[in-house]
């Protein structure tokens, strides 16, 4: 007896899918490997803006190029104008955020995180005089499902609002702030409990990494399913007598 010949006779369908998987998988991870590419960037200018030192708030300032990092500014707390963000987990515990509007000398007024507590009278009445404060800039997000008003319906400044709205802010003080929010720095006086997280950037590159050694196997085994169902081996055919 003698082995049959190995024939490479691929089939239509197996050809066409394969046509058709090869690339997609291949330009999926390829998608991937620019997306760890850009989180690595991004990762990298978050990093840079929080280590980066405290600068003056600018007359005009650029927001998005402000986000996470730190400014300085000069002025007076509003204290009658302080309200509180409820339902705010720390550690497992809910409590508060205690905000409070800081006006400049020029009248802006800048919505303050002061920080967390765990009950609205753990929060002390801010300073009267003039002060100086350093913190973070964090730009409000609107909620992706909007369940209701942010204020509270009756009592604004006492009752805890469900979220930090700036527009919500302006409706019921009557009073346009800035569209951003100072989180008070851990060292600054007149502050509760302060460990804002660093900024990450979404999913780290490592992931997208992971995700585009998968697409690439992927294509890898495409291939390998193709060229076993492509070869065929003949009969084996008997000895001459």
């Amino acid at each position: 007896m003698r082995r049959g010949q190995l024939i490479f006779r691929p089939g239509p369908v197996p050809t066409v899918a394969m046509l058709i998987a090869v690339p997609v998988f291949c330009a999926l991870g390829a998608w991937q490997l620019e997306r760890a590419a850009d989180k690595r960037e991004l990762r990298e200018r978050l990093d840079a803006r929080w280590d980066a030192p405290a600068v003056p708030l600018p007359a005009r300032p650029d927001w998005k190029a402000l986000e996470h990092g730190r400014v300085t500014l000069t002025g007076r707390y509003v204290d009658d104008r302080e309200f509180m963000v409820g339902d705010r987990v720390r550690q497992g515990r809910r409590g508060l955020h205690v905000i409070t509007p800081l006006q400049d000398a020029d009248g802006r007024n800048l919505l303050v995180n002061r920080g967390w507590v765990a009950a609205p009278d753990d929060a002390i009445e801010p300073p009267t005089t003039e002060v100086t404060l350093t913190g973070r800039i964090a730009l409000p997000q609107p909620p992706a499902l909007e369940l209701g008003p942010a204020e509270p319906a009756s009592e604004p400044w006492r009752a805890p609002w469900s979220r930090l709205d700036p527009g919500a802010y302006a409706r019921v003080a009557g009073v346009a702030p800035l569209p951003a929010v100072l989180l008070l720095d851990p060292d600054q006086p007149d502050g509760f409990v302060r460990d804002w997280p660093r900024p990450t950037g979404g999913l780290a590159p490592a992931l997208h990494l992971g995700y585009a050694l998968q697409w690439f196997a992927f294509a890898l085994i495409a291939l390998v399913l193709w060229l076993r169902h492509a070869f065929h081996r003949t009969a084996r055919s008997g000895n001459p007598a």
